[in-house]
């Protein structure tokens, strides 16, 4: 392929790795979420000789057969760890709508009233309102059907994610932003606002420069010893009067004299 370096033909037995069939066998027990050392013992090869095929594609992705096998081979690593993000996340919005669903239960209102029973008519009543009160009677069987249904949902609270769940989330928090949540060695609390912060994102201002050039580090005086002349001159061009700073010095010390 144009533009697509070829390692140099060799003679000898063929390496796994030139086999498609072969790579696509770590490929795909590489999806399976299983480690490399646990790929290379399914595929019959040693782990440092896998590492050492994905580290040379990553190094030179130029160069074939390493670099496909090693770009598709994390790819397919990490296809596992975004089925298994995506099915965390499901699950914690699942309790997150738990949570809602039992906070706006806890918000309901009286119970619902029940229908009220119609009247049975007397002996005096007439086949047509006899008829009607059969009517009446069972539609109310139909509504106290639905009020008994309507009662057990205001007195049964929604399922609501227990101590387990809760816990679970947390972790999965912790594994995510351990320096802020975790509780482990990992961990590190949030800093103090300082004014140091403000410089280093700001650069150096003229008096800390002064004051970092009057004693620098050994680093620092090394390069401006090894750039003098270089430096000098960016000096006179500035400005600097080495003999008037002399005159200046002097008169300084005849006054701390006096």
């Amino acid at each position: 392929m144009r533009g697509q370096l070829q390692r140099r033909q060799r003679t000898g037995p063929i390496s796994d790795i030139e086999s498609p069939s072969f790579c696509l066998r770590c490929i795909s027990y590489a999806s399976t979420g299983a480690s490399r050392r646990t790929v290379a013992a399914l595929v019959g090869k040693t782990e440092s000789t896998l590492r050492t095929w994905i580290n040379r594609g990553l190094a030179h992705p130029e160069i074939e057969p390493y670099g496909s096998f090693a770009v598709n081979y994390c790819r397919a690593e990490r296809g596992i760890d975004g089925a298994i993000a995506k099915g965390a996340a499901m699950k914690v919005q699942l309790l997150v709508e738990q949570l809602e669903r039992r906070l706006e239960w806890e918000k309901r209102g009286p119970p619902p009233q029940g229908p009220t029973e119609p009247a049975k008519p007397g002996p005096d009543a007439t086949e047509q309102e006899r008829e009607l009160y059969d009517f009446e009677r069972i539609a109310f069987e139909a509504k106290q059907q639905l009020h008994e249904q309507a009662m057990l949902a205001w007195m049964t609270p929604p399922e609501t994610p227990g101590t387990a769940d809760m816990e679970w989330m947390e972790r999965v928090r912790e594994r995510r932003f351990p320096k802020d949540y975790g509780v482990s060695s990992h961990r590190e609390p949030d800093k103090d606002y300082s004014g140091e912060e403000w410089l280093e994102a700001h650069g150096l201002q003229r008096e800390q420069l002064g004051a970092l050039l009057a004693d620098p580090p050994d680093a620092i005086r090394e390069a401006l010893v090894d750039k003098a002349p270089e430096v000098y001159a960016i000096l006179l061009a500035g400005g600097f009067d080495p003999q008037r700073k002399a005159e200046h010095e002097t008169a300084g010390a005849e006054g701390v004299g006096q």
